[in-house]
């Protein structure tokens, strides 16, 4: 696995919801969101965040049908890594991962957090984000134990 923090990104049409763990990959905070609605200036964003940040390894979430078959935003979230990965410095790793609910899954811990609907919608996105990355880096962590 690729040294350095590890970002979560939850790829939207209008926002992209940025996460970052800390150094030894154990915990997943929201970092904050890109506009997305220019892939290019959202991809350079990204790329800075990454350098700035020493990331090794960026998971985008996928979003896949609950049949877990994809479609027009699964098309839409794999042409996005695609230009990303040809901006990202080489030795930064990219993978998909299953976000299938992670939007209603942040939208709920908002409103049980009491946060109002006008504040939710800016930062649903980065909580999305890292929901996603937090289940990542879940995963390897019980893959190693």
């Amino acid at each position: 696995m690729a040294s350095g923090r590890a970002m979560g990104l939850d790829v939207g049409s209008r926002r992209i919801g940025v996460a970052l763990s800390d150094p030894t990959r154990t915990i997943a905070q929201p970092f904050g969101v890109v506009d997305g609605r220019r892939s290019d200036a959202a991809c350079r964003e990204l790329c800075a965040i990454a350098r700035e940040h020493e990331v090794g390894i960026i998971i985008v979430g996928l979003p896949l049908q609950m049949n877990g078959r994809e479609g027009t935003q699964a098309r839409v979230v794999r042409r996005f890594v695609d230009v990303l990965r040809k901006m990202l410095d080489a030795e930064v790793q990219i993978e998909l991962w299953d976000e299938r609910l992670t939007s209603r899954q942040a939208e709920r811990a908002l409103q049980e957090g009491g946060v109002g609907s006008r504040k939710a919608r800016t930062v649903v996105d980065q909580i999305a984000a890292s929901i996603i990355l937090g289940s990542y880096l879940a995963a390897r962590r019980s893959a190693f134990s």
